[in-house]
């Protein structure tokens, strides 16, 4: 017999948007940025331009 669940988390509590969460892992998100500008070997790039296409930011 199948009984739905009427209590407990729903999908907009799991999704909620939690600022101190995108800060205590804005590390993680920097680093690879770090990681690639620090393989440039050049000993005057001028102006570098990056583009990306990401999300919540």
């Amino acid at each position: 017999m199948w009984v739905e669940q009427t209590t407990g988390p729903t999908m907009e509590d799991a999704v909620k948007w939690d600022p101190a969460k995108y800060i205590e892992f804005g590390n993680h998100r920097d680093r690879p940025f770090f990681d690639l500008t620090s393989r440039i070997l050049a000993e005057d790039p001028g102006t570098s331009w990056i583009w990306a296409a990401v999300r919540g930011t």
